[in-house]
């Protein structure tokens, strides 16, 4: 991978979690988008957002189904909090929108993923551990299109193992994982914490860790980048260059959803 792949998922680690303009709380949504002139502020807005999420050499298709996640959670999110979001990235016009992004906003103008009659609140990240997590092991709340799926190309990617050295002189003990090999719970000192507040603590990549010796240092040794729920991204790249569509890779990493065009 080049250097901008590189510096892109380092970027991931720190903007993954909470994707941009949506917090994954899984708390419902609003809907925003509801006159033309929301709609082309959306449509405007996305090929910078689109530019902030996700390599420019990936391929097409796989821009284009990150284009309609973003879309599908900025038309799902509170008004007030994509604004503040947007302006927090301090986004600023490039001659790279005018090219992929704008192309893959424009080529999917207005679609957004539902299921059934319900707008999703579709989560992704950089790069799974082989497999996706669920939302209820992740979160508790049993979300029927965030479920576990199988990633495994992943696994094929230079960032897929990450060490980092452990200083604190805590003690660390795993003490539950997901299907996925998620941690879930672990004791740091002598307090029980989630995975995912371990994670942040410590500003790991992901929450799929374990604790080893190396060189005679005691290091962490993580797998994937990011939470690990919906897309994967680098997941989504590998089967459109196998020849899926934004629309099966869609499909695919988000059960019984279907993509629709939102603005009436």
């Amino acid at each position: 991978m080049g250097t901008k792949i590189k510096n892109l998922f380092s970027v991931a680690v720190i903007i993954l979690l909470l994707p941009l303009i949506i917090t994954i709380s899984m708390k419902g949504s609003s809907v925003v988008a509801e006159n033309s002139g929301a709609e082309n502020e959306v449509e405007l807005l996305l090929p910078g957002i689109l530019a902030a999420t996700i390599p420019s050499v990936y391929e097409e298709e796989t821009l284009k189904a990150q284009a309609v996640i973003l879309r599908t959670l900025i038309v799902g999110s509170d008004e007030k909090d994509a604004k503040e979001a947007a302006e927090k990235l301090k986004l600023s016009i490039r001659k790279e929108w005018d090219t992929v992004y704008a192309k893959a906003v424009e080529a999917t103008t207005g679609e957004v993923l539902f299921y059934k009659d319900e707008l999703t609140r579709p989560a992704y990240h950089a790069l799974s551990t082989g497999r996706t997590r669920s939302s209820a092991e992740a979160t508790g709340e049993d979300i029927p299109y965030l479920q576990a799926v199988d990633s495994s190309w992943d696994k094929e990617c230079g960032y897929y193992e990450n060490l980092t050295e452990e200083e604190s002189g805590q003690n660390i003990t795993v003490v539950d994982r997901d299907s996925s090999g998620y941690v879930q719970k672990v004791v740091y000192g002598e307090e029980e914490i989630t995975g995912e507040e371990f994670r942040k603590r410590l500003s790991l990549p992901s929450a799929d860790f374990s604790i080893a010796e190396k060189y005679g240092k005691r290091v962490i040794l993580t797998r994937g980048v990011g939470h690990g729920l919906g897309m994967s991204q680098y997941g989504a790249n590998e089967v459109a260059k196998k020849g899926y569509s934004y629309r099966r890779i869609l499909k695919y990493y988000f059960k019984g959803t279907q993509v629709r065009y939102f603005y009436e």
